[in-house]
């Protein structure tokens, strides 16, 4: 029995409306009896601290949603939601505190209750979106912004062009149809976007036409109002280390969810783009009468040499201040040799485009790199609404003047 004294059973909790015995004895547990109407007010401010993260309970903000629909048809409970709003005291671990043994326990048990309910809930009832952006590897190729409800994304490489995309995870269809299934979400393409215009495409059989349509009407009210870039959330990352004395030498992969991590952990080789994506200028002293292989296959070649016979890798919590010892520029720049130290170079500034993307990058590097990407002037066009910081606002302006200029010419 709750601290309330009231917790739904099951014929209660399957009428409409009715929130889950999760939700109930969460709210009961953390929120005593005060009566008071802003309920939405005071718990759309308190869940929002109430993220705990895996050590706590709760991974992500789908259990916000789920609270303030749930807890708001609970009565006496809106006094206390502002008042703990304002004090922090949703703390990140409710279990680890210095309350009375019954109290934490019984605070564990809501937690343990909502976590279950979290899982099984109808993800109809959760409404809220959440939005950020992660790194696409690998090979890098940019910063993807995201989207997303429990049952649908939107995605984007460069903020104009949207694909929707529907979880297949959640159809009874799609589960007997492919029961070994993977631990990676399975995503169909619903619809495009560019422009505010919608084009949409042809349903998997499994898919729910009229749900598959709100999930699209939403996303693109969310992407049309949105405010670029999302803010990184890809904090977990994999490192391939330096043979020699096994510091970073180059980003593999990346992830949002530290859960993530036990089932993405791919090979420790490096890639760079191919050089049909991305043409990478040789040095001019190579001569044109004899082949020689494209910079970007080179440098890959190179950093598999460095890593070693028996390559490494490691994952890092990158949620610290410390940058020092991850290359900004997400490879190793200090190359022993001039050659390798040219090739990479040569790779990076032609890279720079895309890697303007990323966020926290020092000002003096970003700096280096607007300048290295000005002569490539249809990919900063392409990327500059992804840009999170601009050193040179005249030089990404005259490149994107260039740019239609030269497009308009067909140049």
């Amino acid at each position: 029995m709750s601290a309330s004294g009231w917790v739904p059973n099951r014929q209660q909790r399957r009428r409409r409306g009715a929130p889950s015995r999760g939700v109930a004895c969460f709210a009961s547990a953390f929120l005593p009896k005060r009566t008071g109407t802003a309920i939405f007010e005071g718990l759309a401010v308190a869940t929002w601290k109430l993220k705990i993260n895996s050590t706590g309970g709760l991974s992500d903000y789908r259990a916000v949603a789920d609270l303030v629909s749930g807890i708001s048809r609970l009565p006496d409970t809106a006094a206390r939601a502002s008042a703990c709003a304002k004090s922090g005291t949703y703390n990140r671990s409710p279990c680890a505190s210095s309350e009375p043994p019954r109290t934490a326990g019984r605070r564990c048990y809501a937690l343990s209750l909502l976590r279950a309910d979290l899982d099984s809930a109808n993800s109809g009832a959760v409404r809220m979106i959440r939005t950020y952006s992660k790194s696409l590897l690998s090979p890098f190729i940019g910063v993807v912004q995201v989207a997303e409800t429990p049952r649908a994304r939107a995605l984007s490489l460069d903020g104009k062009r949207w694909a929707i995309q529907y979880s297949l995870a959640g159809q009874s269809g799609f589960r007997k149809a492919t029961p070994d299934a993977g631990p990676d979400p399975q995503f169909a393409l619903v619809a495009s976007i560019e422009g505010g215009e919608v084009q949409t495409r042809g349903l998997h059989p499994f898919l729910d036409p009229p749900d598959v349509k709100t999930q699209i009407d939403r996303l693109l009210e969310v992407v049309t109002l949105a405010r670029l870039p999302f803010a990184a959330a890809d904090r977990y990352q994999y490192w391939l280390l330096d043979g020699a004395d096994e510091t970073p030498l180059a980003l593999l992969h990346s992830c949002v969810y530290q859960e993530e991590m036990a089932h993405s952990r791919p090979q420790p080789q490096w890639q760079a783009m191919p050089a049909a994506q991305l043409q990478v200028p040789a040095p001019a002293e190579e001569g044109a009468t004899q082949y020689v292989p494209p910079v970007n296959y080179r440098l890959q070649k190179l950093v598999e040499e460095r890593a070693g016979a028996r390559p490494r890798a490691a994952w890092f919590d990158r949620s610290s201040s410390e940058t020092d010892r991850f290359p900004h520029c997400l490879i190793r720049e200090d190359w022993d040799s001039e050659q390798a130290r040219q090739l990479c170079g040569r790779y990076i500034q032609r890279l720079a485009p895309r890697l303007l993307m990323l966020q926290a990058l020092p000002r003096a590097v970003r700096q280096r790199l607007e300048r290295a990407a000005r002569p490539h002037v249809f990919d900063m066009d392409r990327f500059h609404l992804l840009y999170p910081e601009v050193v040179d606002g005249e030089l990404l302006a005259a490149a994107r003047v260039e740019a239609r200029l030269r497009r308009a010419a067909g140049t």
